[in-house]
């Protein structure tokens, strides 16, 4: 129904349309189609979007709640604050597809069910292959090799773009997952995107489309299946990579990706890992942000694999903003057109608004930090970079020192090296002159294709690389073998900071542990635990110096087990000809005791669990037996806690476990007696080693006091006698 103002046609709806549209499932929605990221699950997971951090979703009531501004609503509501919807816009997405219908959330049915492909092929292609290819710019050739190989298909009902997901990229990979792409433009019904698109209910989570070509050892990274196609039209040589969606910007599908590619292919990104991602304030930030967590090794035993900005229009600057920066210089001697022009492009990307686009709160009168009760809007550009000229004028900075305008306490030195880089490549990529004045910024790999076709570039004279290798890749089976894919730090002192400074592990524990390799520190300033087995290092275990509770939980760092760890097993030290074992809940515990017992411990394997089964107690137990040691004794020194209680009731369940004696029947058949070795004050044996240490210190205060008392005694007799 439509109603005649004028020259403008406004689309109405009845309410019943309204009511349908508030009935779309919005958990599965946004899942799907949101611009944010989903964080925790159950009832009320909470949803990433903007820079805001309090916004969650009620599955049950289908209604989300943003406890920064403390308010409430719907999912047309949310598309309008949120996703940047007028309401007929988002009324008529939701009404323009069969979306899923929000059902009564039940919590014992929140695991996703198993992934049915639901579509219907067509038996033609032919509406698809215009739109990609004459709508989008998609290289024809590349459109028929993912016909060919199963990657592409026409939807039988709605004439749709079906990108199927398969499991490796694989053209006979099992189908995990798959995209709905529309091929009819409407941008009444479709907002500003112009095109239906939504994602299979319970495709592959933390997946996306992807296609791997010969042996991957190039990764790269694109925000949706059409950038990915668009850059492969304009780059028709790569081979040996893997081009992965991430339908959207999901930072664990990134990790979901790389792990699995090295898993299977046993092949690492030597050649580089690149990210193809949106020239906006969001591609930026995701950037920032891999640059500074994803370090994977390009080799075995190697360097990190250089992580890529290869992101399109990343030179361009606006020439409206291009003047104000030469016209602002001016007024300041001291300021340089190039300067304003780089502060402008970390901080907000050359945009309008004050949205940040880095991920290290660099932030001055051009972009506000994100926070709960912070407002994206548009602000005075020219008076914005005023001010941050007269800053930089009055603190006397030169292009070199740029980095003191964002003067922050809470970075890291590690962030502190980002920083400057980022400053210092964006100064000179303006200060080189590699540029373009342009009307207006393009935005992502499509655009990109599109404006090279306006010019001329016809991507069919470039033959398709992978269309004529000789002889495909012979795909190998799972690596099933653990190994170090971390790249070291060349600095140690996060070890030393954290375990000696802080914790108080005795300085000559840690540091013949770090001489033997099995206590690292990566790149990212963690300390990694490595399990050794026999001489072989079989897994390992990685804890975070950098306290964040909202990242990491009650725990505060993050703790997990490396890929490909030998399950059950932990980190474990031998001293001596051992004839007992002691274990331990974590390594912390470990190194704690042994520190409080430096001089006594001998002929010992001190053993760190890295879960709480007790089975893996005596799989321990036996793999040192087999290995040659004889033990005699086995001392449970579990810490004052739950978990250890759990440990230790669930060890007498065990077949093993012989209640009367105290023992563990071994495969051998011996008996080895056990007995549990409790902290006597602390929780655990960290706690039990900080107390000791303050007991300590009072001991030597109290001490030092009656030194003093007693040199006052003496002196006074002193005085005395001579009196």
């Amino acid at each position: 129904m439509a109603q005649q103002t004028g020259k403008k046609v406004k689309k109405l709806f009845s309410k019943e349309d309204v009511t349908k549209a508030t009935k779309v499932d919005m958990f599965e929605f946004l899942r799907s189609h949101g611009k944010g990221e989903f964080k925790g699950g159950g009832r009320y997971p909470k949803y990433v979007i903007n820079g805001h951090d309090s916004i969650v979703i009620d599955r049950r009531k289908n209604y989300f709640y943003h406890n920064g501004a403390h308010h409430g609503d719907n999912i047309i509501k949310f598309l309008q604050e949120y996703e940047g919807y007028t309401f007929p816009q988002a009324v008529g997405y939701l009404l323009g597809e069969d979306f899923e219908q929000h059902q009564e959330y039940d919590e014992e049915l929140d695991e996703p069910g198993e992934f049915e492909y639901p579509y219907r092929h067509d038996k033609s292609m032919d509406q698809v292959k215009d739109y990609l290819i004459n709508e989008r710019g998609l290289d024809h050739e590349i459109i028929d090799y993912l016909i060919d190989n199963n990657y592409l298909r026409q939807d039988a009902k709605y004439k749709n773009a079906i990108f199927v997901w398969r499991e490796l990229g694989l053209p006979d990979g099992e189908v995990v997952g798959a995209m709905a792409q529309g091929t009819v433009i409407d941008h009444e019904r479709f907002g500003k995107r112009g095109t239906a698109k939504f994602i299979a209910t319970n495709s592959k989570k933390n997946y996306g489309f992807n296609v791997t070509l010969g042996k991957p050892e190039t990764y790269y990274f694109f925000e949706s299946a059409i950038d990915l196609l668009s850059y492969w039209s304009t780059h028709k040589s790569l081979d040996n990579c893997r081009l992965m969606s991430l339908e959207g910007l999901k930072k664990n599908s990134i990790v979901t990706y790389i792990q699995e590619t090295y898993l299977h292919f046993d092949s690492l990104p030597k050649n580089g890992i690149y990210y193809g991602l949106d020239n906006d304030a969001a591609g930026h930030r995701l950037f920032d942000h891999v640059d500074q967590f994803i370090n994977i090794a390009a080799e075995k035993g190697g360097k990190a694999a250089p992580n890529v900005r290869e992101i399109p229009f990343n030179n361009h600057i606006d020439q409206e903003y291009f003047q104000m920066y030469e016209e602002i210089a001016e007024l300041y001697p001291e300021v340089t057109w190039e300067m304003l022009a780089t502060l402008h492009k970390v901080e907000t990307n050359m945009s309008g608004d004050n949205k940040i686009s880095n991920e290290f709160e660099m932030s001055s009168s051009l972009a506000v930090v994100p926070g709960p009760h912070i407002k994206v809007e548009p602000i005075d550009v020219r008076a914005a970079l005023t001010e941050v000229a007269k800053s930089i004028s009055e603190l006397g900075l030169t292009a070199d020192s740029l980095d003191q305008l964002y003067p922050s306490e809470k970075r890291t030195e590690y962030q502190k090296i980002f920083v400057q880089d980022k400053l210092k490549t964006t100064y000179e990529m303006y200060s080189s002159g590699d540029y373009e004045v342009v009307k207006e910024v393009g935005k992502d790999w499509n655009n990109y294709l599109k404006e090279e076709r306006s010019k001329g570039l016809l991507t069919e004279k470039t033959p398709l690389a992978v269309n004529n290798r000789e002889a495909d890749y012979v795909y190998g089976d799972m690596n099933e073998t653990f190994t170090y894919y971390l790249q070291d730090s060349e600095s140690k002192l996060k070890i030393k900071t954290q375990l000696v400074d802080a914790f108080g592990i005795h300085p000559s524990i840690v540091s013949t542990l770090v001489q033997k390799g099995m206590i690292r520190q990566d790149v990212n300033d963690r300390i990694v635990y490595l399990w050794n087995d026999s001489g072989i290092v079989v897994g390992g275990q990685i804890r975070g110096t950098f306290l964040d509770k909202k990242a990491f939980g009650r725990a505060g760092y993050e703790q997990k087990i490396m890929d490909l760890s030998k399950e059950g097993y932990g980190f474990n030290v031998t001293l001596g000809k051992p004839n007992k074992i002691c274990f331990f809940q974590n390594p912390e515990d470990l190194l704690s005791y042994w520190s409080l017992n430096v001089d006594q411990i001998k002929d010992t394997v001190l053993f760190a669990l890295s879960d709480n089964k007790p089975e893996h107690v005596v799989d321990a137990i036996n793999n040192k037996l087999e290995a040659g040691h004889t033990i005699t004794n086995v001392e449970m020194c579990i810490g004052n806690n739950q978990a250890g209680m759990d440990l230790l009731d669930n060890m007498a369940q065990l077949a093993d476990f012989n209640l009367k004696n105290r023992s563990i029947v071994t495969d051998k058949g011996a008996e080895i007696g056990l007995l549990s070795v409790r902290p006597k004050i602390g929780v655990d044996w960290l706690a039990e080693l900080h107390a000791k240490k303050e007991r300590q210190a009072r001991l030597d205060q109290y001490q030092q006091a009656q030194n003093q008392v007693m040199q006052r005694s003496q002196e006074q007799q002193m005085n005395y006698s001579r009196g």
